[in-house]
């Protein structure tokens, strides 16, 4: 383990409940489908673990693209460089859609991913995939037992796009896994 830090630890929790209805004669019945499940990541290098994380706010200008270097190219809240040789979380929330700190809310749309120099395909099936995210929606991409993606010089670029052409998007951005 290469990293500044003591002690790093991650909690996504899924909480989903579906439920159907039909009207029918003298009632209404209702069938429901829930869905619950945590995953925890420990601190370390291992399955199920990460010693680094990366977090940020960002506003992005109306057309304009964001190279988010996951090999050496941000910085932690400790101020140390965060340079992951796997990636096993990210987390992308578009707030395009909400007023926070100064930012005019709208319905910019985001693309994660895509075609670019050193492109890091991480959790991508091919290279050039992306994920569009509506204002207002998350992507969420983790590998809580797995090794994670690899990231290295030349294959360590994720893109955050704005598809917008006249307003600023809006986007929180986590990034968990292992240093180099």
């Amino acid at each position: 383990m290469a990293t500044d830090m003591t002690g790093v630890k991650a909690k996504i929790s899924l909480v989903c409940n579906f439920e159907a209805a039909k009207a029918i004669d003298l009632s209404i019945p209702k069938a429901s489908f829930p869905v619950s499940k945590i995953f925890e990541f420990g601190y370390g290098d291992g399955a199920g673990e990460i010693d680094q994380i990366w977090w940020d706010r960002k506003e992005l200008n109306a057309s304009a693209t964001e190279p988010v270097d996951v090999f050496g190219g941000v910085t932690n809240c400790f101020g140390i460089a965060a340079s992951f040789t796997k990636v096993k979380l990210i987390l992308v929330i578009n707030r395009s859609d909400q007023a926070l700190n100064g930012h005019v809310a709208g319905d910019a749309e985001i693309t994660v991913g895509g075609v670019g120099a050193a492109e890091f395909q991480g959790p991508f099936n091919a290279a050039g995939d992306a994920v569009d995210v509506k204002a207002g929606a998350p992507f969420l991409a983790f590998d809580p037992a797995g090794a994670g993606w690899t990231a290295s010089e030349g294959n360590d670029i994720l893109n955050i796009v704005n598809k917008d052409g006249s307003l600023k998007a809006l986007y929180d951005i986590v990034i968990g896994g292992v240093s180099n």
